[in-house]
Formats: structure tokens, sequence, C-alpha cells
């Protein structure tokens, strides 16, 4: 084997190997989570699956998802419906320290102008026209700009459909993305029970460590 193909093999031999190991992280995180999810919820209620990279959870019911604020009438239950309500915990592997800090710094650079030139815009004209106000956009300031309440040009706007969304928590160099068809933050569940159940998932999730799980949108600064 010359020098070249030897090197070839022994890049590809630690990157394969590399994998293997990262993988194995992940799969000890879902059987964790798996386990501590089966152990604390009723089986009955809930759906648990998983695969190599993620654990799902579903809540199949009878349900309305609502707001709290301008929340729709819902009298009687008339707006319920069979349906599933889902959530998603991700994983990815090569979350290093400096990798996340530094996609942080790059899109905070970029977005704190955005943010304080829209809040700056809203404040001169009371936040009139738009359904929101000074408050809900600085709790989600990345959602608010995307979905153009603030007052961007276009190529400042193409500059956030670039970012990179940061994981919801690393361990271990693994990234934990958590995606949901719920959010306690703004959202509520009728029937009382359904919404208890899943405010029963989110305390577990939480209690296991993803207390980030209650956050008001996905993080990308």
């Amino acid at each position: 084997m010359n020098l070249l193909r030897k090197h070839i093999f022994l890049t590809v031999l630690l990157l394969v190997s590399g994998n293997g190991f990262c993988q194995s992280k992940i799969d000890s995180l879902i059987t964790s989570i798996e386990n501590t999810l089966t152990s604390t919820l009723n089986n009955s209620s809930y759906q648990i699956e998983t695969n190599k990279t993620s654990v799902i959870i579903s809540i199949i019911d009878t349900f309305f998802l609502n707001t709290y604020i301008s929340p729709l009438r819902n009298r009687g239950g008339i707006s319920n419906k069979y349906d599933t309500l889902s959530t998603i915990i991700r994983f990815e592997s090569h979350w290093t320290v400096d990798k996340y800090d530094s996609i942080q710094k790059e899109q905070l650079k970029i977005i704190t102008p955005l943010i304080n030139k829209s809040i700056e815009y809203r404040d001169s004209t009371n936040w009139g026209s738009i359904k929101t106000n000074k408050y809900l956009f600085s709790e989600c300031p990345y959602s608010s700009l995307v979905w153009g309440y603030g007052h961007l040009s276009k190529k400042e706007l193409k500059q956030l459909t670039n970012f990179t969304r940061l994981p919801d928590k690393v361990i271990d160099d693994i990234g934990i993305f958590i995606d949901s068809d719920f959010n306690p933050t703004y959202l509520m569940i009728e029937p009382a029970q359904v919404h208890n159940k899943a405010m029963l998932l989110f305390k577990t999730l939480s209690d296991w460590g993803l207390k980030n799980i209650y956050k008001t949108e996905d993080h990308y600064f």
C-alpha cells in the first residue's frame, strides 16, 4: 500500500470510527429519554416511536388548538376534532462548543441591527397596522422579522432565511432539536384533559433535561 492510499484509508477509517462513536452517543440519549417517557407516561395516552436520530411522541385524541391571545370561540367543543399532536426530539452529531459559538456569534451580528431597526420604525408608528406589539416582537424577534413584522428590505430578509438553526440543547457535542405541534407559551388545548396530557409530556422532558422545550421560538442566536 503506497503512502497516498494508506493516508486515504486511515482518513476513511477515522471518519467511520468517529461517526460510529457519535451514533453510539445518540443511541444512549434516545434510550435514556425513551426509558424516562415509558416509566412516567401512561402508554395508552401516548405513542412513543424511535429511529436512529429521533424520538417521536404522539398524543392522539379529540381536541382543538386555541390561542391565549384572542382565542377563537369553541363553545361546547364545536371545533374539536380527532387529530394527532406530535413532539419530535431530534439528535444531530458534531455540535462542538466552537461550532455553536461561532454560528451564534455570526448570526447575532447580523440580526441585532435588523431588530433594532425594526423596533425603532415600529415605535415611530405606535405599532399600528400589524398584529403584534413590542413585547411580543421582543419575545419572538426572529419569527417576527421573517413573518414581515419588521421593516426590512428583501435583501435583509434573505439574510435571515439563510440562518442556521441552533440546537435547543447540546450534550457531549450532540445537538438536540425540539419540535412540537403544541407550544404552551401561546397555545392552549381544549378540552383541559388533553391539555394536561401535553403538559405532563413537556414536564417529563423538562425534568429529563430539556428545559428549553418551553420556548417562544426556535434558536438562531
